[in-house]
């Protein structure tokens, strides 16, 4: 991580630690947002005594929609969590208060019930954190989030939840139009911090060529930075930079005899190849790359890669070799117990055995997907795979199995939660 984001994430831990200031609210453009949202996934595997909630649903209409968007997200991380609970015999939580969906109280009131109802699910003393993050993707309406946070603005009397004391609440305004900023500095609630680092993309480029350039600063350091600098090229569409400096650093890691970081590179190679229409040396950049992380163990990253091959030979129309590769990957999914990343293999394993002219097989693969999704509650696989469960039934006649798929999705898009199948049931 380059040192600007370092700070920043850094920032964030320091206020999740200290006792002085229980709202952090950040001053974040749209593509600002995306960093902040990974730096605060990090600092959720960093800080395994502390639970981060990352609430990202925008603010489109009123106060009151938001606050239930929040509260279906809220229930949504917490369902499965509960189920592995329960699993393990211990008693189910319980529902969120009815305070958080009576139209009688005020959005902020339903919200405020809702986080702490989460503070008080979190095991052990006060300094154990809910690190209760509300980022919304657009905020269309400044006045509706500002009252949708009326009722969690620190204020100088004692809360009167015994948990409140716990939760601290990192709040995003956005970058162009910062009204809650101002609204607060108005106000002058010495509670509330605001912060304002800039991870515009000018400002963290400058600051990684900077770092890739500096002579006093470790070789490998530097790598790694200009490896961060490959991939926000290929990010931001600067693709003849991005395959520039992944041939630096393909040359780099290979000097060095690092098999793994000369795969990730290849990776990176073959997802710009990819992108600006060379799918077939991609394929075979990929097939490299998994080569070498095989002879690491590095699962994650075979998983990522095997992935990739499989996706590039769907396209080229190598069914059975992009079958192949996504079976390694589902493989490595259930191994790293990553459920989404099985799906998603799942899903196109079927999308090659239908090409194959294998659909009863492709069904299996789909179903497996399905229930996998389910089990986590990824709303958008399991759409996508239960159209195409739909879309395969229909050709085959099969009118019951077409319409439970299209009951169901109907369900989802109306907004009824995923409920995980029944133990005796496939899918």
């Amino acid at each position: 991580m380059i040192s600007k984001l370092k700070d920043v994430e850094d920032t964030l831990a320091d206020f999740v630690h200290q006792d002085r200031y229980p709202m952090l609210v950040i001053r974040a453009s749209d593509v600002e947002l995306i960093y902040l949202l990974k730096m605060l996934a990090a600092l959720d595997q960093r800080e395994p005594a502390h639970v981060f909630g990352i609430f990202p649903q925008p603010v489109a209409g009123d106060a009151g929609g938001y606050v239930s968007s929040v509260l279906s997200g809220l229930r949504e991380q917490l369902q499965p969590i509960d189920r592995v609970r329960v699993a393990e015999g211990k008693p189910s939580w319980p529902a969120l208060p009815a305070r958080c969906d009576d139209p009688a109280v005020a959005p902020g009131g339903r919200l405020r019930a809702g986080i702490a109802h989460a503070a008080g699910l979190v095991p052990g003393g006060l300094e154990h954190r809910l690190v209760f993050c509300l980022l919304p993707g657009t905020i269309a309406r400044p006045a509706a989030f500002a009252e949708a946070l009326s009722a969690v603005l620190p204020s100088r009397q004692p809360p009167p939840e015994a948990v409140w004391p716990r939760v601290r609440l990192i709040v995003r305004d956005d970058g162009a139009e910062p009204l809650v900023i101002e609204a607060l500095r108005r106000m002058r609630n010495p509670d509330v911090l605001v912060y304002e680092p800039d991870l515009s993309p000018p400002a963290l480029m400058d600051a990684m060529a900077g770092e890739v350039a500096d002579p006093s600063l470790p070789e490998p350091r530097r790598m790694q930075t200009l490896t961060e600098l490959a991939s926000l090229d290929y990010a931001y569409g600067r693709l003849e930079e991005a395959s520039g400096k992944y041939e630096i650093l393909y040359d780099y890691y290979r000097r060095q005899g690092n098999p793994l970081m000369q795969a990730f590179v290849l990776q990176g190679a073959g997802d710009v190849l990819r992108r600006i229409g060379r799918v077939d040396l991609a394929r075979e950049r990929y097939g490299q790359g998994l080569t070498l992380a095989i002879t690491t163990q590095g699962l994650p990253l075979i998983k990522a890669i095997a992935y990739s091959a499989g996706a590039a030979s769907l396209e080229l129309g190598r069914f059975q070799d992009a079958e192949d590769h996504l079976e390694i990957a589902r493989k490595v999914a259930a191994n790293l117990h990553d459920r989404p990343g099985e799906a998603d293999a799942l899903e196109k394993v079927g999308d090659a055995r239908l090409a194959l002219k294998r659909p009863a097989d492709a069904l299996v693969a789909w179903r497996d997907a399905a229930a996998a999704c389910r089990e986590v509650s990824y709303k958008e696989r399991l759409v996508s795979v239960l159209e195409r469960m739909a879309k395969v039934f229909a050709a085959v006649r099969m009118d019951a199995e077409r319409r439970a798929c299209e009951g169901e999705l109907a369900g989802i898009r109306g907004g009824a939660p995923i409920r995980p199948p029944p133990p005796s049931s496939r899918a």
